[in-house]
């Protein structure tokens, strides 16, 4: 067994998770400078497999997690070891697989926990797998701290025997031994006090039996007794509670019905009232419907034509997108078939060229061998006419001398040919080759462009389809700006007709004082911002900041009266400075404010009353903002809401508190007040549908302005498309003018290379040929210089007769097979003119208009 990994996270100087891996089996080494976390690194095995740092104290797990800076400081730390077995042998002699064991120990401020293999454990479990592998905290010798070793090798005799025991675990047996035989002694003398005590209970048991048996008699007979009992009571009893909940279901029964008589009564009118209200509501809008079902008529029959025009166009263009794709498919099919064929007439071109190479070839030889053998006649008919031309050998070997230096210079020019036809032929390889790579960067800028243009295009639909989507956009912006305004201009005719309802009821002083502190506040703001101190101060008007159930408004009516309309500030000097400012504009109302820091609060209703359904706390019944509580309390705080008038007045008698009902009748000191009213006629309903009517223009004038910010953010990016747009299609056309250039290079690229290709076989001929010049002029300075050393004759021998006859035989036949070479290679020249004819002149120029027609389709 040996440790394959260790990962160290927050624990001491290891601020960030921290891997050692692939350990070694046999031997590790750490080595650092100092301070660089070495003694941390044994800490933090010791951490998890020793008992150092068992039983912590919470400073002291907070002292070993990692103090770094306050950003990337941790909560908590853990280090985790991975333990291998080491691979046993298995029968076919083949290691089997390692077990992994992982011990992860992790603290924090508030806890101390292991996890092996990746569950919880505790603590004992973790030693209890450490004594398994070996490591006992019994013999604590698998970890050998600093100075350990020097205290061992100082060690005497005995002490080193101790330790071996330890090691070894002998003294732990010895221990076990010992506490064995002590627990069985213990456990002679326990038997012996057992079998004492056991002879005292039997006969102890055989009394408690004979009494089990008569106490059992009597459970069973007072069992049925108290049963007896039980049922008689339990059955009296139910008679009883069933008459009584008959009778308080029955009284519930005719109080919910009464109540829902006068609901339903108190319903019908106010939904007479509703229907009324609603039929005047239905007159104005089915006159704004009229005038807007007239605008949509109109809307709809242009948008009609436009359809009529769009499906016309549409059909046009599809009859044409499908002749384009016809005529699209018939190209690329005539494409496929012209590149076919070059490639045939291709293939054709260059096996007649091999053909071509190899007659001419076969020609230069024959030729050469032809040469050659005329020359060696030459020689031998020279010898003769030499040995008739001159007199003496001295006449002959100074003529002889005179042949060899012109030969040796004919030679020598030759060379000279030779290299400067060589270096050409060297020339047009290389400009082959550069032809070649030109042609390659050639094809990889074309690509390039190509790219660049297929993304230029790219980039013109996606500008061509953002702009129609842009433009459909501001159609629906202006369609919807349109509506937004018909819905306001609705809105504010009903805004109109309930202010005018509103101060019938409640003055005209009223609410000129609403639209008076309205106006002043709208000329801060406009001046001053938001964080004016009078902006600041000003919380709104009672009834605007707290809500309750529809069912109690005349009573928070009855009660508040004048108080409901009244403005919340927040200190007598906003007041001042509100009134002061409407007095210098010269504003007309009747202003009336509630200062938070003067207000005062009425004592709180007897609890007693909490406890009770049908009488509540008025105050009790509202929702609001906690900073307003005292003017809730000193406005309602002293009234109670009952159901009825009847239990108003008891409550009254009960409480000393004033009540009120759901109908707004009033019970307080003096008289009573109340009466009809007629349904529909809440002022406080009234008055909110007028703050929700503000609201919805407020947000209706809001929206507007969106639609309309959001038309010229519109506006600006269908003006910047088309801009994108222009420069786009600058940049394509420079970059299909530049393809079209590359084109036509690529397109002049085979017959260049056809051209130069022919220019090097040429001159590989005529080099060949020279070659075969310089031989026979080699051949001929040999034959002289032979001559030269020969004696001199007159006359030709029967061999050097019968040579020049062998080859005059041999010439002609040479000659014969040179002229059927000439003739085949004349078909073949013809066979190949044809061909480069055929490719150049028809089929490239076809193959070129073709691509450059789809090409342009497909743009």
């Amino acid at each position: 067994m040996y440790l394959k990994e260790i990962i160290i996270n927050g624990f001491k100087s290891y601020m960030n998770q921290t891997v050692v891996e692939q350990l070694d089996p046999h031997h590790n080494v750490v080595v650092g400078r100092n301070g660089s976390g070495k003694s941390n690194f044994f800490s933090a095995i010791e951490f998890v497999l020793s008992d150092e740092y068992n039983n912590l104290r919470q400073s002291e797990r907070v002292g070993l997690i990692n103090k770094g800076a306050s950003k990337s400081r941790s909560e908590l730390a853990f280090v985790e070891i991975v333990l291998v077995e080491n691979a046993s042998i298995s029968a076919n002699n083949k290691p089997s697989e390692c077990i992994e064991t992982r011990i992860r120990r992790t603290i924090s401020a508030t806890k101390d926990q292991y996890k092996l293999n990746g569950r919880n454990a505790t603590r004992k479990e973790v030693v209890e797998m450490l004594d398994s592998l070996g490591l006992s905290t019994s013999s604590p010798y698998y970890i050998v701290k600093q100075g350990k070793i020097n205290q061992l090798a100082m060690a005497r005799p005995p002490q080193l025997l101790q330790v071996l025991f330890e090691i070894g675990g002998i003294r732990v047996y010895d221990e076990k031994l010992k506490e064995t035989i002590k627990l069985m002694h213990d456990a002679d003398t326990y038997l012996k006090q057992i079998r004492n005590v056991r002879s005292a209970l039997v006969e102890r048991l055989k009394l408690l039996s004979k009494e089990q048996k008569e106490q059992e008699q009597f459970q069973k007979l007072d069992k049925k007794h108290r049963l007896l009992s039980f049922m008689m009571l339990e059955k009296k009893r139910q008679e009883a509670v069933e008459a009584l909940e008959a009778l308080g279901q029955t009284e519930q029964l005719w109080k919910e019905k009464q109540r829902q008589c006068v609901l339903q009564k108190s319903e019908a009118v106010e939904k007479l009232n509703e229907l009324k209200k609603d039929r005047r509501d239905n007159k104005i809008e089915l006159t704004n419907a009229m005038s807007k079902q007239t605008y949509l008529n109109e809307e709809h029959i242009g948008l009609q034509k436009q359809m009529v025009q769009l499906d016309l166009l549409l059909q046009d263009m599809v009859k044409e997108l499908a002749r384009q794709s016809v005529e699209q498919e018939q190209e690329r099919t005539e494409l496929d078939r012209q590149r076919t064929e070059i490639s045939n007439v291709q293939k054709q071109l260059d096996s007649v060229t091999r053909r071509l190479l190899v007659m001419q070839e076969q020609k230069d030889t024959l030729e050469s061998d032809c040469l050659k053998r005329k020359q060696m006649r030459n020689e031998i008919l020279d010898k003769q006419r030499r040995g008739v031309q001159f007199s003496t050998r001295e006449e002959r070997d100074q003529f002889l001398r005179k042949e060899i230096a012109y030969m040796r210079n004919q030679i020598d020019v030759q060379l000279q040919a030779v290299s400067r036809m060589k270096s050409e032929h060297h020339e047009l390889i290389n400009s082959l080759e550069k032809e070649k790579k030109n042609s390659t960067e050639i094809e990889e800028n074309h690509a390039d462009l190509a790219s660049k243009a297929n993304a230029y295009k790219i980039q013109l639909v996606q500008i061509g389809t953002r702009f129609e989507e842009c433009k459909t956009v501001r159609e629906s912006l202006s369609a919807d700006e349109a509506k937004k305004m018909l819905e306001r201009n609705h809105w504010q005719a009903q805004v109109s007709d309930n202010e005018h309802n509103i101060r019938k009821q409640i003055g005209t002083r009223i609410t000129d004082g609403w639209r008076s502190v309205a106006k002043v506040l709208d000329m801060l703001r406009t001046q001053h911002g938001d964080n004016h101190p009078v902006l600041k101060g000003y919380y709104g008007r009672v009834f605007e900041v707290f809500q309750c159930d529809e069912a109690i408004f005349r009573a928070v009516e009855t009660v508040a009266g004048v108080k409901l309309y009244f403005h919340i500030v927040e200190s007598q000097v906003v007041a001042n400075e509100i009134i002061a400012l409407c007095n210098k504009q010269k504003l007309r109302g009747e202003y009336s404010f509630i200062p938070l820091n003067n207000i005062q609060a009425v004592q709180p209703t007897h609890t007693a009353a909490k406890s009770d359904k049908t009488v509540q706390p008025l105050v009790a019944l509202l929702t609001f903002d906690k900073q307003f509580e005292l003017i809730f309390r000193h406005i309602f705080g002293g009234t109670l809401l009952c159901d009825g008038l009847e239990t108003a007045v008891h409550a009254h008698r009960q409480y000393r508190q004033s009540c009120v009902t759901r109908d707004g009748d009033m019970v307080g000191k003096g008289a009573l007040t109340g009466g009809y009213r007629a349904p529909g006629t809440s002022k406080l309903r009234q008055v909110l549908a007028l703050c929700d009517m503000g609201n919805t223009i407020a947000l209706l004038e809001a929206e507007i302005t969106h639609i309309v910010k959001s038309k010229t953010k519109v506006n600006e990016i269908i003006y910047k498309d088309e801009q994108e747009r222009a420069i786009l299609e600058v940049k394509l056309k420079k970059l299909e003018q530049n393809m079209e250039k590359m084109q036509a290079r690529l397109n002049a690229f085979p017959a260049q290379c056809r051209k130069l290709e022919e220019k090097c076989a040429e001159q590989e001929r005529k080099i060949r040929n020279q070659q075969t010049n310089l031989d026979i002029l080699g051949a001929k300075e040999d034959s002289l210089s032979r001559e030269l050393a020969a004696k001199f004759i007159c006359v030709l021998s029967e061999q050097e007769e019968h040579i020049i006859g062998q080859l005059d035989k041999e010439i002609r036949s040479l000659q014969a097979q040179q002229n059927e070479a000439f003739n085949a290679e004349l078909q073949v020249q013809q066979q190949k003119a044809m061909l480069a004819n055929k490719l150049n002149g028809k089929l490239i120029p076809k193959r070129d208009e073709l691509i450059a027609s789809l090409t342009g389709r497909n743009y």
